[in-house]
This record gives structure tokens, C-alpha cells and sequence, in this order.
């Protein structure tokens, strides 16, 4: 996943700013945007997250790529 690179300076227009709340996972946030748990990782690298063992913070503020944008995270992936 460290070859994975997601510039920090994405468009506004390629995610939406997700406030986190009590409960929410990795894996029940990449269901609710993606619509498949196994893209948590997509989320996690979005927002240097190094550390995926550990819930996201109540209160935090994550950048959650729009489905579009991570499928071209994806497909870039895939074409290597």
C-alpha cells in the first residue's frame, strides 16, 4: 500500500470531508462510500493512515473520495 499515492492536494471536486462518529470502522466506512468493505485501505491511504489496527477518532475529520475517484485509484492499480 505504500506505493499507493494520493496527493494531498486533491481537487475538491475528487471527495467529500466526513466528520467520524462513535462506531464507525475502517470497513463500514468503505461500505457506506464504496459499496464494498475491502476498499477500507482507499480511505485509510486518502488520509495517511498508517495505522489501520486502530478505529477512526469520534470527531475527526476524514476525506473520502468520491466513488469515481477511487475507481480510477483502482483501475491505476489494476493497469500495473
Amino acid at each position: 500500500l505504500k506505493t499507493v499515492v494520493i496527493p494531498s492536494d486533491m481537487n475538491d471536486s475528487l471527495y467529500q470531508e466526513y466528520v467520524v462518529v462513535e462506531g464507525d470502522t475502517w470497513t463500514n466506512l468503505a461500505f457506506k462510500f464504496f459499496g464494498q468493505v475491502e476498499a477500507w485501505w482507499i480511505i485509510c491511504i486518502s488520509n495517511s493512515i498508517m495505522n489501520p489496527i486502530s478505529f477512526p477518532q469520534p470527531g475527526s475529520i476524514l476525506k473520502i473520495l468520491t466513488r469515481n475517484a477511487a475507481r480510477q485509484v483502482l483501475t491505476t492499480i489494476n493497469d500495473k
